[in-house]
């Protein structure tokens, strides 16, 4: 195979940690293997495993990729002047990116719960992944109800947090981009009620 021009290692590292991710966004877990990602690249196997030593150093590093982009997508949805709008706004975000016409978010997310359940790498990522939303969730449903006890807003947050997980899977579906739109603002008034329950 011919190896594509030099990068820098950092440039090379992330190339790769993309081309890991789109593999098992499109194709799940069963096909993400160093030589499918090297095919990818375009390099050669030798050269992905120059940055990642073992299969699950790649899986490690692509479950980083996939929890830091998600907690800054999560930073900035839950951006606002007050507790209730900086919720409002988190739960927002969740409601609207539920159905668009590119389901590669949802085959990702699906395709990544595989993994965690086979493979000890992937199970680890997972959950730092489900715990960084989950915190998200708790902490911006304390802020806006300070009354509210650390076991009520963590049964707040989990609930939400199911829900969500079921829009996705709903998503998977392919149920049409109209009936996800009706559904973006009943899981926004139903977060909303759950939180302020």
């Amino acid at each position: 195979m011919a190896e594509k021009a030099r990068k820098k290692p950092a440039e090379r590292k992330a190339e790769i940690i993309r081309a890991a991710v789109d593999i098992l966004a499109e194709k799940g877990p069963a096909a993400l293997s160093s030589r499918a990602v090297a095919n990818a690249v375009g390099i050669s196997l030798a050269a992905v495993q120059y940055h990642f030593k073992t299969h699950g150093d790649l899986v490690r590093a692509m479950s980083d990729a996939i929890v830091n982009a998600y907690a800054a997508d999560m930073e900035e949805a839950s951006q606002g002047a007050t507790p209730k709008i900086r919720l409002q706004k988190l739960f927002e975000k969740f409601a609207t990116d539920i159905g668009p016409t590119d389901t590669k978010i949802f085959k990702l997310q699906l395709h990544f719960w595989s993994l965690a359940h086979t493979d000890p790498d992937g199970k680890e990522a997972f959950e730092a992944y489900t715990k960084q939303y989950l915190e998200r969730f708790q902490s911006a449903i304390r802020e806006a109800r300070p009354e509210l006890n650390d076991q009520q807003v963590a049964e707040r947050a989990l609930t939400i947090t199911s829900m969500f997980e079921g829009m996705v899977v709903m998503a998977l579906l392919r149920l049409s981009q109209e009936e996800m739109k009706k559904h973006d603002q009943g899981f926004l008034d139903a977060a909303l009620a759950i939180a302020y329950s």
